[in-house]
Order: structure tokens, then sequence, then C-alpha cells
């Protein structure tokens, strides 16, 4: 008899820090929300992919979950 073990997948968060807008190349504004990672390292992800991802508005709540930007290949759930 043989016995799988699978590890557990821990999936980490990451909060809602603040917006930021910026131009981009073509002097389009485009929002940015901020996020600090669990491991204490910030990122930063384009506003609109956020909202595209369920269907939800700026006034919603957010959380859903996105690979780790940190390469880890895992999960990372976002949380406002």
């Amino acid at each position: 008899m043989r016995i799988i073990v699978k590890p557990i997948k821990f999936i980490m968060k990451a909060t809602f820090i603040l917006e930021i807008i910026v131009n981009n190349n073509e002097g389009i504004e485009q929002s940015l929300s901020l996020y600090e990672h669990e491991n204490g390292g910030m990122f930063a992800i384009d506003s609109s992919f956020i909202e595209s991802l369920d269907g939800i508005d700026e006034d919603d709540d957010i959380t859903c979950e996105i690979p780790d930007p940190f390469g880890n290949g895992e999960m990372v759930t976002l949380v406002e």
C-alpha cells in the first residue's frame, strides 16, 4: 500500500494600502492599487484588472486571488 501525501498550500494575503494615479507612456491616466504582502513586500497592480476579475465595481470590498507576484508558485488573496 502506498500513501501519497500532498503538501498543504498556504495562501498568503496582501492588504490594500492606497490607489495611485499615473500617466502611462501615451499620457493616459491609469490607476494602480498598492498592496502590502504578508511577507513585508509591496506591489502595485492595475486597478481595472482587479475589478475585472469578478465583475466587481469600485464600491465593493475586493477579495480575490492572483498568482503571488513574488514568484513562489502559490496564490495570494487581495483584501481591502
